[in-house]
């Protein structure tokens, strides 16, 4: 009999072992490889959360047996209060575990608004482990299993099981971190970058084209100022700045100090005039970041290369960052605020919102521009529209 039972639980963790590298390959999304874990642990929250800094910013990449809403309102407000940020913050690597309880307290955890509006509605979730899949100087990322005290043994199974799976999981995270960027082909990010008016390449460390929208389509069909070469690296045709750019991409792809964005005006054969804008996708290593929110977008360097017809239709400033940027208009509205230096509080106030959404709004634009810090976010917020004013001189 005990046999058996053995039996039984190896077959139950390959089962979850074979869901974590279906997910690395794409085969399956993370949060139904966690499914195949909680299936067997159903009283358990499970959650795989990305952190960046000291826990500044967080995103849910996937997640079992949560309520979404939870979960959003978690990426919006409720980590910047979380009382086991300290846990998160140096939970051991996989398939080692840290305990809840063990670093705050139930009577003290139960007096936070963390535990009262966040944990309590959720079943009273209030303790679980967190294991560390993945981390550098500026990120990392954590599974948390959360679950009430009642269901503790529970949880001590999870654990147990952890045991074996966790190296699996990590290695298929890393696996999956490792890709080539192919989530940078999403349709999320194709409709965005179709819908802008300028020719725009996206590039690895290479200079190798991994995606181009219908404008760089047609520009390069043109072959008078770009082409992609039979090893699909970018190629400009012979101008007076030829030089410059050689020396751009390089620096951009070759230095980890990367150089500020760089702006051309070049002309075509027939006297066409264009703007170039080269910079490293926002996000800096985190390559895609900016552009699909997922675990295969951390590591992996990306870079975009905008070419500008001066002769187009000029855009309003909220068409610009709504359209370059892929967020929606009221973001946009809380985009051009921050530029014009107003608070987040006067934004809210002149839109007739509460600082809850304007913050939400806030966040979430961070979140689809890769940046981490307010100050980040205005800085590529003027130098998208520098590159629209620019090719309006």
């Amino acid at each position: 009999m005990g046999m058996a039972k053995k039996s039984r639980q190896t077959d139950a963790n390959d089962h979850i072992v074979d869901g974590f590298y279906d997910a690395a390959c794409g085969e399956i999304s993370w949060s139904q490889a966690l499914d195949r874990y909680a299936d067997r642990f159903p009283s358990l929250k499970f959650a795989l959360c990305g952190y960046e800094g000291r826990l500044d910013g967080a995103t849910v990449v996937a997640h079992s047996n949560y309520d979404r809403s939870y979960l959003r309102s978690y990426e919006t407000y409720y980590y910047q209060c979380n009382p086991w940020a300290d846990l998160l913050l140096v939970a051991p690597p996989a398939p080692n575990v840290s305990w809840a309880h063990d670093w705050v307290p139930f009577e003290g955890l139960k007096d936070t608004e963390f535990y009262n509006d966040f944990i309590r509605p959720q079943d009273d979730v209030a303790t679980g482990f967190a294991s560390t899949l993945f981390r550098d100087k500026d990120r990392f990322m954590v599974l948390a299993a959360n679950v009430a005290f009642k269901h503790l043994e529970d949880a001590q199974g999870a654990a147990k099981a952890f045991e074996v799976v966790g190296p699996h999981l990590r290695r298929s995270f890393e696996l999956y971190r490792r890709l080539e960027g192919k989530q940078l082909l999403n349709t999320a990010m194709e409709q965005a970058l179709n819908s802008l008016r300028a020719a725009v390449f996206v590039v690895d460390e290479q200079t190798k084209v991994v995606f181009s929208n219908k404008e760089a389509e047609e520009l390069e069909n043109r072959s008078d100022i770009v082409r992609v070469g039979s090893d699909r690296c970018l190629r400009f045709a012979p101008n007076n700045d030829e030089a410059a750019i050689a020396k751009h991409l390089y620096e951009c792809t070759r230095f980890s100090a990367l150089p500020s964005d760089l702006f051309l005006r070049l002309q075509t054969r027939l006297g066409h005039p264009f703007v170039l804008f080269i910079a490293p996708v926002p996000g800096g290593e985190s390559g895609a970041s900016a552009l699909h929110p997922s675990p295969s977008a951390w590591g992996k360097r990306y870079f975009l290369v905008f070419l500008i017809d001066l002769r187009a239709e000029p855009q309003s400033d909220l068409d610009v960052l709504s359209n370059m940027l892929g967020i929606t208009a009221a973001e946009a509205l809380l985009a051009q605020a921050l530029l014009n230096d107003k608070s987040i509080k006067d934004y809210a106030d002149e839109r007739g919102i509460s600082s809850h959404t304007a913050r939400a709004q806030l966040k979430s634009v961070m979140a689809k521009t890769g940046t981490h810090r307010q100050a980040e976010l205005v800085n590529l917020l003027s130098r998208t529209l520098t590159a629209l004013r620019l090719g309006e001189e």
